[in-house]
């Protein structure tokens, strides 16, 4: 889920329920690691943007807690050193921080972990795409000074979702947004190595069964991959080698700090968000070698997004990244798809070998027991996308759309309750 085609959605009726399906292929118990997952249904990563003062709360428990009838759950994405980038609430795990950001996140994976689920910490640095005026005048960073077109960053234009579409509904127009700026060559690539090491050791002392790379959604990790966005003409740029380079660093540095099968990364190979993407042929080369070397590492898992239109920007590219699962495929490594998966889809992947699992995020807005009504055959409610985002304005609204989604038994419970009424 992310901003660039929040307008056609905000004005989306409330959620209906739509048929049950049941998928038992979905239901199968997977091994990831060291850890046996309930089921195939995962979590997606889904910016909420409700972290006050870049902490999570009691909220959050209740959210991720309500949601561990997932094999495994994905944390929103969580920056690894602190930066203005177009979500400002969004949570921070660094030095500056850790004194509470720790022991919150360890209420968060305790209550996972109570309901016999695992958690696993998405790290994230937003590189060029964060903006200088949110943190501090500081220029944003990326492999080369290369600035990406597009970018909202609401709060600049003292913007809030409710005005957007109140505006949108009467002038057919969305408000002016200030976008992306050029940032700042970096200079030493291995200091923000260390910055996603310094970040996974502090997941894992909150907790989190393991970590993933946030390597999609034309962030840093995609802007070092991308030849658009990475001109650079030493060994973090050039080749596919050497594009590749940051991103398995990386991975390397958190391998040593939670082992290689507990940690996963996730990757849009078809670009798009965040102007990136590339020609089929630089795609399929980067993306394959990229693969390949996941594999020699034995890391968990890669997450793969699917093209999707809704998700394309200037750049995108149509490819189906199932083709990519031969670079990776060995025994104990997941295949994780997601992007514009219903159940019975998902199930069919998983029974054709497309997939080993498929992560979920639009349904778990309005299905805090997505995975249980999947699983049982329930009626599941269509997503709803009008609380989407915490509101800066009105922190006190934060548990609207977040944690007031029934499950099934609550519905089943408020009828029965509406009905004895009347």
């Amino acid at each position: 889920i992310n901003a660039e085609y929040m307008g056609k959605i905000l004005a989306q009726e409330p959620s209906e329920m739509h048929s049950p399906t049941f998928a038992p292929n979905l239901g199968r118990p997977i091994q990831l690691g060291p850890y046996q997952l309930n089921n195939r249904i995962f979590l997606a990563s889904m910016t909420r943007n409700r972290c006050w003062n870049l902490l999570p709360s009691e909220l959050h428990v209740e959210y991720y807690s309500a949601r561990a009838g997932a094999g495994l759950l994905l944390s929103e994405h969580i920056l690894i050193e602190p930066q203005g980038s177009e979500w400002i609430m969004a949570p921070l795990l660094h030095a500056s921080v850790a004194a509470a950001a720790v022991p919150r996140w360890k209420t968060v994976t305790d209550a996972v972990h109570a309901k016999g689920s695992r958690i696993f910490a998405q790290l994230w640095h937003a590189g060029r795409s964060a903006h200088p005026l949110h943190q501090a005048g500081q220029p944003a960073v990326a492999p080369s000074a290369v600035k990406a077109e597009g970018g909202k960053f609401r709060l600049l234009n003292q913007y809030t979702p409710s005005s957007s579409a109140a505006e949108s509904a009467t002038s057919g127009t969305q408000p002016p947004m200030i976008g992306f700026t050029t940032p700042v060559e970096i200079a030493d690539p291995r200091v923000y190595v260390e910055l996603y090491r310094s970040a996974a050791k502090l997941a894992l002392e909150a907790g989190f069964d393991g970590v993933e790379i946030h390597g999609a959604g034309g962030f840093l990790v995609s802007q070092f991959l991308d030849n658009n966005s990475n001109r650079r003409t030493d060994e973090w740029g050039g080749s596919a080698q050497n594009r590749c380079r940051f991103a398995l660093e990386v991975i390397d540095a958190l391998s040593d700090v939670f082992g290689a099968n507990r940690v996963g990364i996730k990757l849009a190979p078809c670009g798009g968000y965040g102007d990136v993407g590339m020609c089929l042929a630089d795609l399929q080369e980067t993306y394959g070698y990229l693969l390949e070397q996941f594999r020699q590492r034995r890391i968990a898992y890669v997450q793969l997004q699917r093209y999707s239109a809704d998700l394309d920007g200037t750049r995108a590219t149509q490819y189906d990244v199932r083709l990519l699962k031969e670079h990776f495929a060995y025994p104990g490594g997941i295949f994780m798809l997601n992007a514009g998966f219903d159940a019975a889809e998902a199930d069919a992947a998983i029974a054709a070998g497309d997939c080993d699992a498929v992560a979920f995020a639009s349904y778990y807005l309005t299905n805090p027991d997505y995975a249980e009504r999947v699983l049982n055959g329930w009626p599941v409610n269509e997503p709803n996308y009008s609380n989407l985002y915490g509101d800066w304005f009105h922190p006190e609204l934060f548990p609207v759309g977040y944690t007031d989604q029934l499950t099934w038994a609550q519905q089943q419970q408020q009828h029965q309750q509406q009905h004895q009424q009347h």
